[in-house]
């Protein structure tokens, strides 16, 4: 199995969490983030309304959470609106 490389996003407060998903919001944006792309030390720990210092998979952030791609209305993955 290869390791999974984390970054810090910076901090988010936790919106909302499910089994499978954590919404933040930061910055006056909304995200849907799967769980699954959630630092393993974090997962349990996360709680609504809490401020974190949230930390995903490198991949999922280069991909999902730059700048320019931190967006909303993109990224509902639990399959219902924000």
């Amino acid at each position: 199995m290869r390791e999974v490389d984390y970054v810090d996003v910076g901090e988010v407060v936790i919106a909302h969490k499910t089994n499978k998903a954590v919404k933040i919001e930061a910055g006056g944006d909304e995200m849907w983030i799967p769980l699954s792309v959630v630092d393993p030390e974090q997962r349990e720990e996360l709680e609504i309304g809490e401020v974190v210092d949230l930390r995903v998979a490198d991949w999922f952030y280069r991909k999902n959470m730059c700048e320019e791609t931190f967006q909303a209305d993109h990224h509902d993955f639990t399959g219902r609106d924000g």
